[in-house]
């Protein structure tokens, strides 16, 4: 009986030691060891030092496969991968600078600033109706870094509208990391001209675009196509 006995506590030990293996082969809790492959739990942040030149942790996963996972979209402070080459999504969407101008001249000069335009690479598009007084032989706008057309970019000649209207649509890519610019409206001497005219808003718009790619293109000679055979 006393032999019976004591085989079966040994049989219960064991059994207990198994049962407790079981349970620390499943996860590893609060002070324990990280077990791989196997859920692990704790109630305090586990930190990760490395006191060589090497990063603190590597992951490495099968092609496809991500190397880790999170368990909801809380953005992770100071975490690069929010930031695609140091820019937020914000400052990666597409955005329109647009400045509606109005001002009178008592000479043949107006300048427009761009108050709040980043410095970076643009496409300009602008339209400009004014009211000249006088007999004016020209009017013409041009985006400016110095004095009135010198240093311009993306210039226009505007067209009479008949009596003393004029109008003038200009666009083109500006590029305003090395320099600022203003518009520069110019009328023929002797005149002072209004802007806009009272039929139309005058404005211009500048729309940030990431990169500009030049390319030449050189015209072809095109023979003069007979009445009725142009499509």
């Amino acid at each position: 009986m006393p032999q019976r006995h004591s085989r079966l506590v040994t049989v219960l030990l064991a059994a207990a030691l198994l049962a407790g293996a079981a349970n620390l082969g499943a996860y590893a809790a609060t002070g324990g060891p990280l077990l791989l492959g196997k859920s692990n739990s704790s109630d305090k942040t586990t930190k990760l030092k490395t006191t060589g030149k090497g990063p603190a942790l590597k992951l490495k996963s099968k092609p496809g496969k991500a190397p880790f996972t999170v368990s909801n979209d809380t953005r992770i402070k100071k975490l690069n991968a929010d930031l695609l080459d140091g820019l937020d999504g914000s400052a990666l969407q597409t955005k329109a600078y647009r400045y509606n101008l109005t001002g009178t001249s008592t000479g043949t000069t107006m300048r427009f600033a761009l108050p709040g335009l980043p410095a970076g690479q643009y496409v300009v598009n602008y339209a400009v109706n004014a009211q000249l007084s006088g007999a004016a032989s020209f009017f013409g706008c041009v985006l400016d870094s110095g004095a009135a057309f010198e240093s311009g970019q993306v210039a226009a000649l505007g067209a009479t509208a008949g009596g003393d209207a004029w109008y003038v649509n200009g666009g083109g890519p500006l590029d305003t990391r090395a320099r600022a610019y203003t518009l520069t409206c110019q009328s023929s001497g002797g005149v002072t001209f209004t802007i806009p005219t009272p039929f139309a808003q005058a404005q211009i718009v500048l729309t940030r675009v990431d990169e500009t790619v030049t390319t030449a293109s050189t015209g072809v000679h095109v023979p003069t196509m007979k009445p009725g055979l142009a499509r």
